[in-house]
């Protein structure tokens, strides 16, 4: 295989020049409609079994090519392009029975010859490491560039004949358009005794409506080629809409009914309180889920963001249909609604079918907001003892608000500290120079009342104490000498191409529309983000993190059966 492996050819000379024939999900294939012959025996005898329109699975005989995430067809070699003579017929013969169709028994595509200049690779790999620099290179340019257009995004915020008011980005590369929306009133808002009475509401949103089973409604969903869905958060209610837009108005008749006409029926709310209930016995068994759920019962004592958002066990078992459509009717109503829109509609189609969803909500009054939080002044440690090998640690300080004039100054120093995935310190610290874990992060974590730097990672319960050690050295370490000019460069320069990368579907830019709204942002923000991430100077940092980077502020939460790791104040 060594030398084999030495001649590889280039990835796009392995392709096979015959597509793919695709079959449909019924089995039929779709050039002649009719079902191919033993193709489910013959996937059954070899122990192959895939999706519809899928590649064939690899087997230890194939020799395939192409990237993984999109297989080319089996390849053999021709005799002149084999360098063995013929010897290793087993490695470089077809499949014996997998491309033989009914056709006259196909021959499998061959290889394509190697070329003059890729006989210079090597068995050492120079050859890969060529190819790779290539495609960093591409990649550089591409980030290079995706700011720009970022900054080009062109946002028309629109106000319908109703006063709903949202943004838009029309785009008509994709026949698609994305929704994204909220209403004021998260689960910290929850009334006491029916925690988790938000997070099961907006689960029972889709499971039916007006005359609609969740059946039925699903069933109309994927017959309109539509996504609807909710989800709750800490501060908001939030919900989504994707649609291919030769189907908007179905797609936008769906979300009428089930934001006004919801059914909640009995037989769903016992499936869906069940799963919750569930998936909340889960999380207490799993260390990751403990750590993050006595963060916030520490970091938050007393405040509503302590609660669990799923709800407990006994809260959820009170909820009746009646609590539920109560809560419904008091989060569901116009006033703070906010809308954002990207795809192939204009303002004005958008503005009527804003208005057909949203317009026979009623104009109500919020719920109030959660009290001002008042961060901890006394460093806490506190061990969750779990009979697991390892140690998951998490570690909060205060952080900065989304409107603060520092922003940008905790986006570079978290980017410093453990955001900047490898390049960062606590993963050069913690895993390259000592090998304690896997990884060390740290991001931030910003609520309507609050806001949260928090670190974290996972040992071995004998080298968890000195990983925390690591951690609180570098926090240290960076509040007293603050990051290097080659440091901040760095995160600068990530932090102005990162958003262009993740704006990659309508979805993800009506989310970031949608949250530029939420946070008060302008719709010009984006024209202007570069400029505020470059004027980030390196002692707007090192003031900031004399601020947050406080060890008489820090809780720390371990859970498992850390060694050297006793819980106090």
């Amino acid at each position: 295989m060594g030398l084999l492996q030495a001649i590889e050819p280039w990835p796009h000379l392995l392709r096979s020049r015959r597509p793919s024939r695709v079959g449909h999900a019924d089995g039929r294939d779709r050039e002649r409609g009719r079902r191919p012959a033993g193709q489910a025996a013959r996937r059954r005898r070899h122990g192959r079994r895939s999706r519809a329109g899928a590649e064939p699975a690899p087997g230890c005989r194939d020799l395939l090519a192409g990237f993984a995430a999109k297989r080319s067809a089996h390849l053999r070699r021709r005799a002149r392009c084999r360098r063995h003579g013929g010897r290793h017929r087993c490695l470089a013969a077809a499949h014996q029975r997998r491309h033989t169709g009914r056709r006259g028994r196909r021959r499998a595509p061959c290889l394509a010859r190697r070329r003059a200049r890729d006989l210079g690779a090597d068995p050492a790999g120079r050859h890969a490491v060529s190819q790779l620099l290539r495609i960093l290179a591409a990649l550089v340019v591409a980030v290079a560039l995706l700011p720009a257009a970022a900054g080009a995004v062109d946002i028309k915020a629109v106000t319908t004949p109703l006063g709903i008011k949202a943004w838009l980005v029309q785009d008509k590369s994709a026949p698609a358009v994305s929704l994204a929306f909220s209403f004021a009133g998260g689960t910290a808002s929850d009334p006491a005794g029916q925690l988790g009475v938000t997070t099961l509401m907006a689960t029972l949103l889709t499971d039916g409506a007006e005359t609609l089973t969740s059946q039925a409604f699903r069933q109309r969903q994927e017959d309109a080629a539509a996504s609807v869905g909710f989800s709750a958060s800490l501060d908001r209610l939030g919900g989504r809409l994707r649609v291919l837009s030769a189907n908007r108005e179905e797609g936008f008749e769906l979300l009428r009914l089930a934001l006004t006409q919801p059914r909640f029926d009995a037989d769903m709310i016992e499936q869906r309180r069940a799963q919750i209930i569930a998936s909340i016995n889960q999380s207490n068994q799993r260390p990751g889920s403990v750590a993050a759920r006595t963060l916030m019962e520490t970091e938050f004592a007393g405040h509503p963001y302590a609660n669990n958002p799923d709800g407990t066990p006994d809260d959820l078992k009170k909820l009746t249909q009646q609590t539920l459509k109560l809560r419904a009717a008091a989060l569901l109503i116009r006033t703070d609604l906010v809308v954002a829109a990207v795809g192939d509609i204009d303002e004005t189609d958008l503005a009527r079918l804003l208005d057909r969803a949203f317009g026979s909500l009623p104009v109500g009054t919020p719920p109030p907001l959660p009290p001002e939080w008042t961060p901890p002044t006394k460093a806490r440690t506190v061990v969750v003892e779990r009979p697991v090998p390892q140690s998951t640690a998490l570690l909060a300080l205060p952080g900065v608000a989304r409107d603060d004039p520092d922003w940008y100054a905790a986006l570079a120093m978290n980017h410093i500290l453990g955001g900047g995935g490898q390049q960062s310190r606590l993963f050069n610290e913690v895993r390259e120079k000592r090998g304690l874990a896997y990884s060390a992060t740290s991001s931030l974590r910003v609520y309507k009342r609050a806001a949260l730097l928090v670190m974290s990672t996972a040992s071995a319960n004998e080298r968890i104490a000195e990983a925390l050690r690591v951690v609180k050295g570098e926090l240290a370490r960076l509040r007293v000498d603050g990051p290097t000019e080659q440091e901040l460069a760095d995160a600068k320069t990530y932090l102005a191409g990162a958003l262009a990368l993740a704006l990659d579907s309508s979805g993800a830019i009506a989310g970031l529309l949608h949250s530029m709204q939420v946070d008060g942002l302008a719709p010009d923000h984006l024209t202007k983000r570069a400029a505020l991430i470059a004027a980030v100077k390196i002692d707007d940092v090192r003031r900031l993190a004399r601020r947050l980077l406080r060890d008489e502020a820090l809780t720390t939460v371990v859970v498992g059966k850390p060694v050297g790791v006793a819980p106090g104040p």
